[in-house]
């Protein structure tokens, strides 16, 4: 009876074992209010950095690292810039009487250059995760193009 007993608590520790999903699906958590786009795996909700290190530890991910990390960078140190150049002459504004207004303008300017950054990286992370979840299979890109035919003018659809 024991051996039986033994046998059946370690096939269902078995069962246990194997209950883990090795590739969970990354989804992406939309902007709310005074809050940037979290990705989400396994229920916790993580930050740009964080999806990159997802990405870079897995090897078939290698093609979406580098863009993503170059997107990121690059926003990131153009809005740490402008945050600087914005707030310098609003501190020497307190403190003195003629603040170099032209900081400001320029820190604007630098937030103004991250906005492309910030959407690129948007879109690849959008994309590398749509090619993480369906298992590592390239989606079909779907284009449409104006065509004329001998029916006349129309639009056509090329996969």
């Amino acid at each position: 009876m024991k051996k039986i007993i033994v046998i059946a608590l370690m096939a269902f520790a078995r069962q246990l074992c194997f209950a883990q999903n090795t590739n969970e699906q990354i989804e992406l958590v939309p902007k709310r209010l005074f809050k940037d786009e979290a990705y989400r795996k396994c229920g916790i909700d993580m930050t740009p950095t964080q999806l990159i290190q997802v990405f870079k530890e897995d090897p078939k991910m290698t093609q979406f690292v580098k863009p993503l990390a170059l997107n990121y960078a690059g926003e990131a140190i153009l809005k740490a810039a402008g945050g600087l150049l914005i707030f310098w002459p609003l501190t020497e504004a307190v403190y003195r009487d003629n603040p170099n207004w032209n900081l400001a303008y320029i820190g604007a300017a630098c937030y103004l250059v991250a906005i492309p950054f910030q959407r690129g990286f948007s879109k690849r992370a959008k994309s590398a995760i749509d090619y993480y979840n369906s298992g590592y299979k390239q989606a079909s890109k779907v284009s449409f193009n104006i065509q004329v035919d001998s029916k006349g003018l129309g639009i056509a659809m090329k996969f």
